[in-house]
């Protein structure tokens, strides 16, 4: 049985096999699936359109934000990866926007 039938069974079964037997591989499918966020390849655009003169407190923070989704911490609803990823997004759509007016 190849494990896409095994996805098709049980996908609970499934990632408990993954986590026991092929723990790196889930770690890094859950990664790769971060990283491909849209939201999260938005933010990182945003960022390098940021001036070069901005307060590097601020660009600091941002990256700091950016750190903590890309290591995925946190859990609950909204992990705290997640709500970095938003903070971070918000935070860079208002300098953005102020820049423009």
């Amino acid at each position: 049985m190849n494990w896409q039938d095994i996805l098709k069974i049980d996908i609970d079964e499934a990632k408990r096999l993954g986590e026991k037997y092929a723990p790196e591989d889930m770690k890094e499918g859950e990664r790769q699936k971060r990283l491909n966020n849209p939201r999260y390849l938005k933010v990182k655009e945003m960022l390098n359109k940021l001036p070069k003169d901005i307060d590097i407190s601020h660009i600091n923070y941002i990256k700091g934000l950016i750190k903590e989704y890309e290591g995925g911490e946190g859990i609950g609803l909204m992990s705290g990866s997640d709500f970095s990823l938003s903070q971070a997004y918000n935070m860079l759509s208002t300098i953005l926007g102020r820049m423009k007016k």
